[in-house]
């Protein structure tokens, strides 16, 4: 997903104030899940379920995939809030490479929707801001950097059937504390389509994604505190993922929505199981280096191979509208080392509770060798 990988291009911009290389290509890969409580939680395997204003950027689907007690109401909508802190130790390792750049990283997401019948719209925001050291000529110096990333996307449900499409966009900025103008931001924007399949009282869904590859080259700044070359572009990498779940228990998963148009559907909430998988497949890119290697002035390009992510997940609703658990896993793959890569363990839970409507107050943790990330979230109970 796009938010994610903006993040690490402030800091492949900073980089290129040492010993850049001309036609250098950034690749913007990141392994380690940067998204919602409830999509980390069950280990990114989300892409079948879709469902929730924090889930536009995994399935743009999301836009308009109705909750059990929506699904005779003409008009819905949606909010959802999350943040996160990627643990401040020294062996926080993004890319697997044995760098420890950051000293500090919070996210704050927001996401929101509306839906009109059968036609669903949505925004997402995010905001990160990172804190990083490095060391270059035997001189070591502090960055800041931050950016602001916003999607707007459209989705349609058809009967048994739901797709949708993102354009997102935003702004990445990275500066030297004191220093009046930033050493550089990037301009971009990629598109991301999505579709998942849910036949009427059906317990299982099924989900696909894609992105095509995306060259960044909107470069601003200033020359001056660079005082070199920039890369000749960053790029995206393209994506093909699919997904499945499949759910249990007193709640029927795929509820057919009467939408307001016609006979009442009947509804269905309670306790349930819900398991998740998916495979992520990420294209390779040539003649590119990763974000940390140019930062680190290890601007020495290679070919980028094709990298498969396996993810799976579930939750359970174990006190009936009160109280959510779930766990997941994900394999995380080495792009430059084929026998590499390494495994997450991740976890979660929400709370409902009453205040004016039904709320959620959430937690969630992703930790593997390298890796913590933790945070809190709250959304409408549905």
């Amino acid at each position: 997903m796009l938010l994610r990988h903006l993040s690490i291009a402030s800091v492949v911009l900073s980089a290129a104030s040492a010993h850049a290389q001309d036609g250098v290509r950034v690749d913007l890969y990141t392994g380690p899940l940067i998204t919602s409580g409830r999509v980390i939680g069950m280990g990114g395997a989300f892409l079948a379920i879709a469902e929730g204003a924090d889930a536009q950027l995994v399935n743009p689907a999301a836009y308009t995939m109705r909750a059990p007690h929506t699904i005779n109401d003409w008009f819905d909508w949606d909010v959802a809030l999350s943040w996160f802190n990627v643990g401040a130790e020294d062996d926080i390792d993004l890319d697997q490479s044995g760098r420890s750049a950051f000293e500090d990283a919070e996210l704050v997401q927001m996401g929101f929707n509306l839906k009109f019948g059968r036609h669903g719209f949505g925004l997402l925001g995010v905001i990160q801001n990172y804190t990083i050291s490095r060391t270059l000529d035997d001189a070591e110096e502090q960055l800041v950097y931050g950016q602001s990333v916003v999607s707007i996307g459209y989705a349609y449900a058809e009967t048994g059937w739901t797709w949708g499409v993102a354009l997102v966009g935003g702004t990445a900025n990275v500066e030297r504390p004191g220093d009046p103008e930033p050493i550089a931001r990037l301009n971009g924007a990629g598109l991301m389509f999505g579709m998942v399949v849910h036949e009427a009282d059906s317990p299982w869904r099924f989900g696909i994604t894609g992105r095509t590859q995306s060259i960044g080259k909107d470069f601003e700044g200033d020359q001056a505190a660079r005082n070199t070359l920039i890369p000749q572009s960053i790029v995206l990498p393209g994506t093909l993922a699919i997904g499945a779940a499949r759910q249990w228990g007193a709640r029927v998963f795929n509820v057919a929505p009467s939408y307001g148009e016609g006979p009442l559907a009947a509804e269905s909430r309670g306790r349930y199981l819900l398991v998740s998988s998916d495979l992520v497949l990420t294209g390779s890119t040539d003649n590119a280096v990763t974000p940390l290697a140019f930062l680190d002035a290890d601007a020495r390009p290679t070919d980028i191979p094709v990298a498969l992510s396996l993810r799976a997940g579930a939750e359970a609703e174990v006190i009936a509208d009160r109280l959510r658990v779930r766990t997941g896993t994900y394999y995380e793959p080495d792009r430059l080392d084929p026998w590499g890569g390494r495994f997450h363990i991740t976890g979660g839970v929400d709370l409902g509770f009453e205040l004016w409507t039904r709320w959620r107050l959430g937690a969630v943790i992703d930790a593997a060798g390298g890796w913590l990330n933790y945070g809190v979230g709250l959304g409408f109970w549905r």
